[in-house]
């Protein structure tokens, strides 16, 4: 039993690893692929940076982006305009920063209950958003203001940095949320997220391990699915 369980925590370190490095992945290609829209095009980081938050979590979601940015700032070209350490001194760095702490915020809000909830999802993901722009804004009005000595008013700030991606973003908090929500369940079942997910599927297999008729295997099964 014991092995059995050793082969389970290392398991889950693994799918733990994978699913971390895939969204750094995403929320790098995100930034590149660009949909043409009326006033600026939409970029799929923020919803990838939302994603992160509400299937991994707060942990996993927010090391994904964490990543992504520090591989940028080591010269990794992760970044819409290439990378290295100087990139910190570019009036959008704060967004980044905002991404890695609102993906955080946003996981901790979403799967902080029992049970899966939509509308603590939605909460959260706009608790990101808030986050996002908010540390975006301020760091691209001291940026300009205080570092290049171009003058900006933080009104113009706050239109340039949050009222032209405003709608978007709002979708996004909407729709990836509903994504999230209908997915969540799917992984929890496969053991590939959720600590309800991962601690039922090795309850389930040790317990399958030791049991003495398939029965009792898919009586365990059922129980886990039913406790979703």
């Amino acid at each position: 039993m014991k092995k059995a369980k050793g082969k389970k925590i290392n398991g889950k370190a693994t799918r733990d690893l994978v699913l971390t490095a895939l969204f750094t992945a995403l929320v790098a290609i995100g930034a590149f692929i660009r949909i043409p829209a009326p006033i600026v095009p939409i970029t799929l980081q923020f919803a990838f940076c939302l994603l992160a938050g509400l299937l991994l979590g707060a942990v996993r979601g927010g090391l994904a982006v964490t990543i992504y940015i520090v591989m940028g700032l080591i010269g990794i070209p992760v970044f819409t305009e290439g990378g290295g350490i100087f990139y910190v001194l570019k009036p959008s760095f704060g967004y980044l920063i905002g991404m890695a702490i609102g993906t955080f915020t946003c996981g901790f809000i979403a799967r902080s209950g029992k049970k899966l909830s939509y509308t603590r999802m939605v909460a959260g993901a706009l608790a990101a958003m808030l986050i996002v722009d908010g540390l975006g804004v301020l760091y691209m009005y001291l940026m300009y203001n205080y570092y290049l000595g171009t003058a900006m008013t933080f009104l113009k700030a706050l239109y340039a940095g949050v009222a032209v991606f405003l709608p978007t973003d709002v979708m996004w908090c909407f729709l990836m949320s509903l994504v999230a929500y209908k997915l969540v369940p799917v992984l929890e079942r496969a053991g590939l997220n959720g600590r309800a997910g991962v601690k039922g599927a090795v309850e389930r297999d040790v317990k399958c391990n030791v049991a003495e008729s398939d029965s009792a295997c898919l009586t365990e099964t059922e129980r886990v699915r039913e406790d979703k």
